[in-house]
């Protein structure tokens, strides 16, 4: 019988990263991707991205409304995180997803993970163990790691730190990152064909990303 997998994106950054497991489990025939999709990719104001996830042509299971003023003050971020919970519950009571993975360290996965906790659906997390700079996505990482029941790092050293949180070594597996695998699988520009393409000049330059 196939498994029904679940799989929440709540920004564009985030589903680059988990775009190569999206694929590997809708190409697998003994699954079912279930994806929610929410937080960022519904604001017109950060790019209307769930498009991007409808042009890659993965199915969207539901769309999960935490609100559009969950960056404007601590206040609203709570209301959304409650929301998120409501909202997730609804989908999950309906889906039923045999194994529910959720990504990083933001409010969206920390929603859905207190859902699917609470309703005795597996928790799947990618990246615990990670340290931030001290904000609340570092203490809801963290928090993530004890409501999940099976966890995928992102290095050795992570690894580690999942463990002396108390989580059970047969638990915690260290799998690299995930955009490796995006980058060991896409068909790269070359430097000329940037260049080209952007109309940049011929000569040595610097790329900063944040």
């Amino acid at each position: 019988m196939s498994r029904k997998i679940g799989v929440v994106t709540g920004t564009r950054a985030e589903y680059g990263y988990l775009r190569p497991l999206l694929t590997a489990i809708d190409n697998n025939p003994s699954l079912i991707l279930q994806l929610y999709a929410t937080g960022m990719h519904l604001l017109k104001d950060y790019g209307d991205s769930i498009k991007e996830i409808k042009r890659d042509g993965f199915s969207i299971s539901h769309v999960i409304e935490m609100g559009s003023k969950a960056m404007s003050n601590e206040y609203e971020l709570a209301k959304s995180i409650g929301k998120g919970v409501v909202e997730f519950s609804k989908s999950f009571n309906e889906d039923r997803p045999d194994l529910l993975v959720v990504f990083g360290d933001r409010t969206e996965p920390f929603a859905a993970a207190i859902a699917a906790t609470t309703m005795n659906i597996p928790v799947a997390h990618i990246a615990g163990g990670d340290v931030g700079m001290g904000d609340i996505d570092h203490v809801m990482r963290h928090a993530i790691t004890k409501l999940a029941h099976l966890h995928f790092t992102m290095s050795d050293q992570s690894r580690h730190r999942v463990m002396k949180m108390g989580e059970e070594p047969w638990r915690v597996f260290n799998v690299g990152a995930l955009t490796l695998d995006t980058i060991l699988n896409t068909e790269l520009p070359s430097r000329d064909a940037l260049a080209r393409k952007h109309s940049l000049p011929n000569k040595q330059f610097i790329l900063i990303s944040h």
